[in-house]
């Protein structure tokens, strides 16, 4: 799962900077659905089994968490997320994390879109 969350992020860097129309939600989604999977290994064999299965509410929570840092969207990726997993009943975890990943990446960089309009 980290070999799979790198290439991502390095192919995604690559194209970004390039005339590639690959688009930034493909690659922000796969590298996030990474990192909550790489999480919930972790979490899942240290001994903090809350199911007797693997829950997917780390991979969902890292996509959009990752898109909303990414992009600085908030409102929109949530309702973006809920309906493309079909799962309404995490709505209240992921407007924290979402909330809390686009404060965390506000403090650091601008966003991607903010960095083209100055670039121009």
């Amino acid at each position: 799962m980290v070999t799979f969350g790198c290439f991502w992020f390095f192919f995604s860097i690559m194209t970004y900077g390039s005339a590639v129309p690959s688009g930034v939600f493909l690659s922000a989604i796969l590298v996030g659905l990474s990192v909550g999977q790489i999480y919930e290994n972790i979490r899942y064999e240290i001994g903090i089994k809350i199911a007797a299965v693997h829950t997917p509410l780390p991979l969902i929570l890292g996509a959009a968490c990752m898109m909303s840092s990414y992009t600085r969207l908030s409102y929109s990726i949530i309702v973006l997320m809920l309906e493309c997993s079909d799962s309404f009943n995490l709505a209240v975890p992921m407007i924290i994390a979402v909330f809390t990943s686009h404060c965390v990446s506000e403090c650091f960089t601008n966003s991607i879109f903010e960095r083209e309009l100055r670039a121009e």
